[in-house]
């Protein structure tokens, strides 16, 4: 099992996930490990003239990559039980993935 796991480590490097916000004005790319590997920005998130605002809009898009990278985790580690839902194994990967 631990070999299966470092494997599912592996894989989770090679997927990308894209967080968003601002209704796509901003987009943050991370692996499935959760390391941002790019961020698009829009010109439309530069028109307000306000940096508050895609200072409030970037966090929004990382945080939401890394919601979707830690969700990628877990049904990966799911499989890894055959799909079956073994009692006490969600609320053990939300605790060990921070879900």
């Amino acid at each position: 099992m631990p070999r299966k796991v470092v494997e599912i480590q592996d894989q989770l490097i090679d997927e990308i996930v894209i967080g968003v916000a601002g209704d796509g004005l901003i987009e943050v790319a991370a692996d499935g490990t959760g390391e941002v590997k790019a961020e698009r920005i829009t010109l439309e998130a530069f028109a307000p003239k306000d940096p508050a605002f895609i200072q409030d809009l970037l966090p929004q898009a990382v945080n939401d990559a890394i919601s979707k990278g830690k969700q990628l985790h877990k049904q990966k580690l799911k499989k890894l039980s055959g799909g079956r839902s073994l009692p006490g194994m969600d609320k053990m990967m939300d605790q060990i993935l921070g879900c």
